[in-house]
């Protein structure tokens, strides 16, 4: 259950479970330790990036939600909140939404990856050329930049912009990714007979 929700925030209402907190303290102290080994920053620094780093984490994984958001008032079944339940968060709809056409799930569900795709794009080419070549010492605001925009690479290129893809199911079913949402969706478009079919071939 939340234990926290504010908002709405540009239409949406914002609930954070009490998992929230200390998964994005963790990400913050991997993120510190990560960025002092990879990039030889100053421990003082090295807990800036950390802290910035589960910013840059929270700020993708808000901005993939909103890209649902749009999907989902385009095609006229809209978003009412966004549950984040540890470093990721989950789309709310209404709970007396009609069944909707698998379609219609299908097009909101790839409303995120493609937001976390485009910074993720964006960022590479600032941590391809920041980034120190072997054991290089740069500057450390130098080398906070390069980890922050290597950081935002991976988290939106691989893990919120093409991990969202992978088809990954619940065991009790529904999507675990939005892959897994769009196969299971995929499926019951497959398998729904078409107006006209007969019902046994």
């Amino acid at each position: 259950m939340p234990t926290l929700t504010i908002g709405p925030i540009f239409g949406l209402r914002l609930s954070f479970t009490r998992l929230f907190w200390p998964s994005y303290l963790v990400l913050a102290i991997v993120a510190a330790v990560l960025s002092r080994w990879l990039v030889h920053l100053p421990v003082s620094t090295a807990i800036v990036a950390g802290v910035l780093s589960a910013l840059l984490f929270l700020v993708s994984e808000w901005l993939h939600q909103t890209g649902h958001a749009i999907v989902a008032q385009a095609v006229g079944h809209p978003m009412q909140g966004i549950r984040f339940f540890n470093i990721f968060s989950a789309s709310e709809y209404p709970a007396d939404e009609p069944v909707l056409p698998p379609q219609t799930h299908m097009r909101r569900a790839l409303g995120g990856f493609w937001v976390n795709l485009i910074i993720g794009l964006l960022l590479l080419p600032i941590a391809l050329k920041l980034w120190p070549h072997g054991r290089e010492i740069l500057p450390p605001t130098v080398s906070l930049v390069a980890w922050l925009a290597g950081f935002g690479v991976i988290v939106n290129l691989v893990v919120l912009g093409l991990g969202a893809l992978l088809p990954l199911k619940l065991p009790g079913g529904g999507g675990l990714t939005d892959g897994g949402s769009l196969l299971q969706h995929w499926l019951e478009a497959r398998d729904k007979p078409q107006p006209g079919a007969p019902d046994h071939p």
